[in-house]
């Protein structure tokens, strides 16, 4: 018949590993009956039991120190940056949802990870919300905490927690804090600052907020700090890229040609710069004929500039038509602002001239009427009329005084 302490025996033998056999006496005895005597009253010897009691109080001990530094369910990790191993005694043999166990990371992941404990089949690791990691999300020397979840993609190890990474922050990639650039003369160069920046490997992916962000770039270099590939456009415009390399801990800025195209919040090209895996969109700023900066400046989305005439409008355009931007903002302008001169060749009264976002009027506004003499004019500036359309506006007056006209100046737009 097996007793309790052997059933106890056997099972820290297991846990433990232990090779040695604990000294087991076939029965416990009173050491003795008889006041004053060592002799045991059943046939074991005292120095067996005594062996027995020892040897048992040092594996309790085991199992406390165990429990107390966390050593059964810790390793310091393994494998490679995105497969990583790890080794834990005892022995890791099968994977329950309950199975929690933590990690010293060797290295910073650059994209999906794996999880392979004691040899076993290796299972991605997912973030909390039980995406692929897109790199960064574990760092060198940090700390991690993976739960197994066979619920998740036919068995995943979820990040519950990973320590030493920048903020993770619950926000919309491009969110950002003062963002500040001015191009004082035309040039290739230019430094752009923020107080934050909140950058992305995807949309939808966990983010990062990179704070007092300023960083210099130029059109006339590639890689990070200078275009992604090629060269600047001429008369275009280029989008600028907060781009992350969660390794290094490095930010920089990166250009790409956004003439043909509007930019995506996230850097959605093929060049991006090694090791750098998160991005957001910051703004989107014309170039000139000698592919450098124009003279201008970036205040949040706002991009101001000197005015640019766009296309001169005659007299009794009573209905909406369209007004095309193309050469003064970019398909990522979202709103545009100037100002109109209204002009006429002979006396009278001006009737309002309108703009609007669409055909139909919508988004209108009025730019108001007056009288104007022989060969004079007046102007009505405009704020923040949205662009439904890319790269186009709508324009109708209704005036007949001979010789009028009517033209729409752009200075700034917003992204």
């Amino acid at each position: 018949m097996i007793t309790n302490h052997q059933r106890l025996q056997a099972r820290l033998a297991r846990a433990f590993h232990w090779d040695e056999k604990m000294p087991l006496p076939s029965s416990i005895n009173d050491l003795s009956t008889t006041a004053g005597s060592n002799s045991p009253a059943g046939s074991e010897s005292p120095s067996l039991i005594d062996d027995y009691l020892r040897t048992y109080a040092s594996y309790i001990a085991q199992l406390r120190d165990g429990a107390q530094s966390n050593a059964f369910n810790f390793a310091t990790a393994g494998g490679s940056a995105n497969a990583i191993t790890a080794t834990y005694s005892p022995a890791i043999t099968t994977l329950s949802d309950s199975t929690v166990l933590l990690a010293k990371a060797a290295a910073v992941n650059t994209g999906a990870a794996t999880f392979s404990p004691n040899g076993l089949t290796a299972k991605p690791i997912v973030d909390l919300w039980h995406g692929a990691l897109q790199g960064g999300e574990i760092v060198a020397n940090g700390e991690i905490c993976l739960q197994y979840n066979s619920s998740v993609g036919g068995g995943s190890w979820i990040l519950i927690y990973s320590s030493g990474i920048p903020q993770q922050a619950p926000a919309i990639v491009g969110s950002s804090l003062n963002i500040r650039m001015n191009i004082a003369a035309a040039s290739a160069s230019g430094t752009l600052t923020a107080d934050e920046v909140v950058v992305k490997s995807a949309l939808g992916s966990y983010a990062r907020t990179i704070s007092n962000f300023n960083k210099t770039i130029n059109l006339a270099t590639t890689g990070a700090g200078g275009m992604d590939t090629g060269t600047a456009p001429v008369s275009g415009f280029v989008a600028l890229y907060a781009i992350y390399n969660p390794g290094t801990a490095t930010a920089a800025l990166l250009a790409t040609n956004a003439t043909s195209a509007a930019a995506p919040a996230v850097y959605g090209g093929a060049n991006m710069p090694s090791g750098y895996t998160l991005s957001a969109l910051l703004t989107v700023y014309p170039t000139n004929a000698s592919s450098q900066f124009i003279v201008g400046a970036v205040e949040g989305a706002k991009v101001i500039f000197g005015p640019v005439i766009t296309a001169t409008q005659g007299s009794n355009n009573g209905s909406y038509t369209a007004q095309s931007l193309s050469a003064v903002v970019p398909k990522n302008a979202r709103k545009v602002g100037g100002y109109v001169i209204h002009s006429a060749s002979s006396s009278g009264s001006v009737v309002s001239s309108f703009l609007a976002s669409a055909s139909s009027g919508v988004g209108e506004k009025v730019l108001g009427g007056g009288s104007v003499t022989t060969n004079s004019g007046y102007n009505q500036a405009f704020e923040d009329l949205t662009i439904i359309t890319a790269q186009t506006i709508y324009f109708k007056n209704s005036s007949s005084i001979a010789g009028q006209s009517f033209t729409p100046f752009i200075s700034s737009y917003y992204i």
